[in-house]
């Protein structure tokens, strides 16, 4: 969709133009919303067909009519041209590409939609179903709040390589490698291996660099991807070096060594758990600290309804004390985001979908995946606390700071790990009547 002048674009100032788009998405996200409906029976009692009349709702027709007057649809742009049509197509495919659409962009996806409704009725409804419509909406509340893109997200054509192209070898060594996982940051990617970075890919103009950032791991040069070939031959033959000298340079465990290992086994074993991890070392801009993980809740398979979480992993008695003012942090810069907290968090879950990074579920849930919407306010944010070998011996005073939180009651316990105690023990009889 190449762009051209605003020339035909009413005399609206941005701010306005964008404001009235971003609106939308309080609306289109209400409880109960409903964008058009499609009548059962005539007035004479005959049943419809489907090809009838869809019944627009008061706020889907007030949306198409604040797209002309503000200035959202391009009445000159040639939407049956074969280069438009191609491009739009490539925008509703992959709608993640929708949250990185220049203003230009959205005015075409716009036009396409409401003009081809005009010929074929239910086109914009399907359109609201598929979540462009609200894609679109968010994409201007993003604009209007100062040019933020999603965070951690690759482009499409980064994307592409993984799955396909040059860098297929990587995603391959993601997802055969359980000593190894993949994360997705601002347009590039990182491999880890016992919570290190095992190599990271960056996009370099036309090609990929591949980089061992930290020389106690690795002195290897770094390169640029010429050939799936070559890229196989660094996986096959220097990886395993790289891997040996992590395991050497930190023999004992770390809690970023087991924030990985609950990463597989959430994402990768089949192990049917209720919560998939999405993200790791989430950065708040502003706070000191990162966020352990964040992830969904997702326990009802039979539905496409999931709740944000975030987890907070501590790794014998190291620093729990400080937990609690940190959560604390968290929970105040997530409320102040909300929004797009949630928007980014279900973006990167619907890419890591698309790269096959949650192989452990089964084949009915992951054929479910790309219509999983994080739902709910922040009060049904979950606070999830990862005790790791974690010994009941040790102080507990974190447990009455947490119980004084105003959030107190979206905080859970989780403990885990591999060292026992008798203390965390549990009577059989106990057992069978918790179950």
């Amino acid at each position: 969709m190449t762009e051209k002048s605003d020339e035909t674009v009413p005399k609206i100032d941005r701010r306005t133009r964008l404001a009235a788009l971003a609106r939308y998405v309080r609306v289109f996200t209400a409880p109960g919303f409903e964008f058009a409906t499609w009548p059962e029976f005539r007035s004479d009692g005959e049943r419809c067909s489907p090809l009838d009349e869809c019944l627009m709702g008061p706020e889907a027709s007030s949306f198409i009519e604040e797209a002309y007057a503000y200035g959202w649809v391009d009445r000159e742009f040639d939407y049956n041209s074969r280069a438009s049509r191609e491009e739009f197509i490539a925008f509703v495919t992959n709608p993640s590409s929708i949250a990185q659409a220049t203003e230009g962009q959205m005015r075409k996806i716009l036009t396409c939609f409401i003009c081809q409704d005009r010929l074929c009725e239910g086109t914009l409804a399907a359109a609201f179903a598929n979540g462009h419509l609200t894609a679109l909406a968010r994409r201007a509340e993003t604009l209007l709040n100062g040019e933020r893109q999603v965070a951690r997200l690759l482009s499409a054509d980064f994307e592409e390589a993984l799955l396909g192209g040059v860098l297929n070898p990587v995603l391959s060594l993601a997802h055969e490698d359980k000593d190894v996982i993949l994360e997705i940051r601002e347009n590039y990617v990182d491999l880890y291996c016992k919570g290190n970075i095992l190599f990271e890919v960056k996009k370099a103009e036309n090609d990929y660099l591949i980089a061992q950032p930290d020389k106690a791991f690795s002195d290897e040069p770094s390169f640029l991807a010429g050939s799936r070939n070559e890229l196989q031959s660094f996986i096959e033959q220097k990886v395993p070096f790289i891997k040996q000298r992590i395991a050497c340079h930190k023999p004992k465990g770390s809690e970023l060594e087991f924030e990985q290992a609950i990463l597989r086994a959430a994402n990768f074993e089949k192990s049917h758990p209720d919560y998939l991890i999405v993200d790791r070392q989430v950065s708040t801009p502003g706070r000191s600290g990162q966020i352990d993980c964040v992830g969904i809740y997702w326990a009802n398979r039979a539905s496409s309804e999931a709740f944000p979480v975030l987890c907070e992993i501590k790794y014998l008695a190291g620093a729990v004390s400080y937990m609690p003012s940190a959560i604390q942090q968290y929970y105040e810069y997530i409320s102040a985001n909300f929004d797009l907290f949630k928007h980014d968090l279900e973006s990167l879950f619907h890419q890591k979908a698309r790269l096959g990074l949650f192989p452990g579920l089964s084949k009915d849930a992951q054929a479910k995946l790309d219509k999983v919407k994080i739902v709910g306010g922040i009060d049904k944010l979950e606070i999830v606390v990862a005790l790791v070998d974690h010994s009941p011996k040790a102080a507990q005073d974190y447990l009455g700071k947490l119980a004084e939180m105003s959030f107190h009651k979206q905080i859970t316990i989780q403990k885990l790990g591999f060292a026992m105690w008798k203390k965390n023990g549990i009577p059989v009889l106990r057992e069978i009547h918790d179950a």
